[in-house]
């Protein structure tokens, strides 16, 4: 077993489990496989008759994988890249049983090796080349099968009636299976804890740790939603926590989307609603918007990255396209071509995309002042994988999207270096380090205009400054 030493405070809904940072206490993350040389996923199922309500929406138990890491010296099992997994939602009882079927509402046939593809993507990539900042951490992937960017608390299921007249049952409960992986990754040491185990898997409760809240697309979005859960659940004298999104900011968009007729703040406040994610969403925020009576409640407008961001009390880094291609399909109806052809449409979208969420970070970072964004102008949607399915396209959004010359794989790293305090040096709570010292610097925002061919390829980004230097 793989094991993660520290001191814990854990916080569910309606109950409180505090442990002391005396006792001897861990932070239980098992991995397939302890030897560095063979970096192997595990995957691990919550058992449910431990964690009754921790199901998918088909009633699969919900499940998380880890990959062992190779750090070395004070940083064996110190360093954790937690990530959630993406895949957009579903608004309605229909939409929700048909992705009940799918990878995105089931685990049934998830499987050790359901996860090799990951090993050398973007920041799953184990060659420090492509991936300098968390080559060599512990990972850990949560799957995502509830639709609802893990924030589903609806105890009841619901019931679907077939087309051939039966009945049937799905049930949204992502933030139980949420609270049950916190519970088994930030939990005492388990029965078999045996202390002739080597040094590499035991620690002391007082060993300092780094980790990485992160997660893509509506995983992102959950990373959002869903920080303050992870915050609540380490001790900050112990734990050094940060937040990465990758492509995870959705405007709060009020006209109808192309492709449902519906507007995409109808669609999550359906979401919102179905899936009961309230309690599972940052107190205060919900407090901002719930108003006075039901007749002016909007609390759902925290499922909203701009509106939840300012709550978010750990540095943040939002890896995002300004014109992504996700949101320009799913919103405005256009592919590459017609978004070409509608560049003015884009550009407008892409500028609103940046106002909103900047004025958003820099409410979070009159706290949080270490907090930063990566804005790129190239067309794209998560840092995964590439513009194609083919070997050769992988990652080329990670290691060519670039920002003045700067690509993404280099700005977390940086970011991350400026952030995280070595694990050999002091720090409390969330003040990591000296704040005067460690602010961040200015930004990575792109300003092109869309489509901008060179902002997809830094060493076109290169080629014409030397030609503009030359001219």
């Amino acid at each position: 077993m793989l094991r993660l030493f520290i001191c814990y405070l854990l916080v569910f809904i309606g109950t409180i489990t505090v442990v002391s940072c005396d006792e001897q206490q861990a932070v239980s993350i098992s991995a397939a496989n302890t030897s560095t040389n063979k970096r192997e996923w595990k995957l691990h199922r919550l058992d449910l008759q431990k964690y009754p309500l921790a199901t998918c929406l088909d009633g699969s138990p919900g499940a998380y994988y880890i990959r062992p890491g190779t750090a070395t010296g004070p940083e064996i099992n110190s360093k954790v890249f937690l990530h959630m997994e993406g895949g957009a939602w579903c608004y309605d009882n229909a939409s929700c049983y048909e992705r009940s079927k799918s990878h995105l509402g089931s685990t049934v046939d998830d499987t050790d090796d359901a996860l090799s593809w990951a090993n050398a993507e973007a920041y799953w990539s184990m060659d420090e080349t492509v991936n300098p900042a968390v080559w060599d951490w512990t990972s850990v992937f949560i799957r995502y099968c509830d639709g609802a960017s893990l924030s589903g608390l609806r105890e009841e299921p619901i019931v679907i009636s077939k087309n051939d007249g039966t009945e049937t049952q799905i049930f949204s409960r992502g933030n139980f299976i949420l609270q049950a992986i916190i519970n088994e990754l930030f939990s005492e040491s388990s029965d078999d804890e045996s202390p002739e185990k080597e040094d590499r898997n035991r620690k002391p409760s007082s060993v300092k740790q780094h980790l990485i809240v992160s997660g893509n697309s509506a995983g992102g979005l959950a990373s959002f939603l869903h920080a303050h859960q992870f915050a609540e659940a380490i001790n900050p004298n112990h734990t050094q926590m940060v937040v990465v999104t990758d492509s995870s900011f959705f405007r709060e968009d009020d006209k109808n989307s192309y492709l449902t007729r519906r507007s995409y703040v109808d669609m999550i406040k359906s979401v919102f609603e179905m899936s009961h994610a309230k309690k599972s969403l940052p107190l205060a925020c919900i407090e901002k918007y719930q108003g006075d009576n039901d007749d002016k409640d909007e609390a759902f407008k925290c499922m909203f990255a701009a509106n939840v961001i300012p709550y978010i009390n750990a540095p943040l880094l939002i890896l995002q396209p300004r014109y992504d291609s996700y949101q320009t399909e799913f919103f405005l109806g256009y592919n590459h071509d017609d978004a070409v052809t509608n560049k003015d449409v884009v550009n407008q979208y892409g500028s609103n995309l940046k106002e909103e969420l900047m004025t958003a970070l820099n409410r979070q970072r009159m706290f949080e002042p270490k907090s930063k964004v990566f804005l790129s102008s190239c067309e794209f949607h998560t840092a995964l994988g590439g513009w194609s399915d083919t070997p050769e396209d992988l990652n080329s959004v990670w290691l060519k999207a670039a920002v003045d010359g700067t690509t993404m794989n280099v700005a977390m790293d940086e970011w991350l270096k400026q952030v995280l305090l070595p694990l050999d040096e002091n720090y409390h709570g969330n003040n990591i380090g000296n704040r005067n010292v460690l602010e961040s610097e200015s930004d990575w925002v792109a300003e092109d205009l869309f489509p901008c061919a060179s902002c997809c390829d830094n060493l076109l980004h290169k080629e014409s400054i030397i030609n503009n230097a030359v001219e």
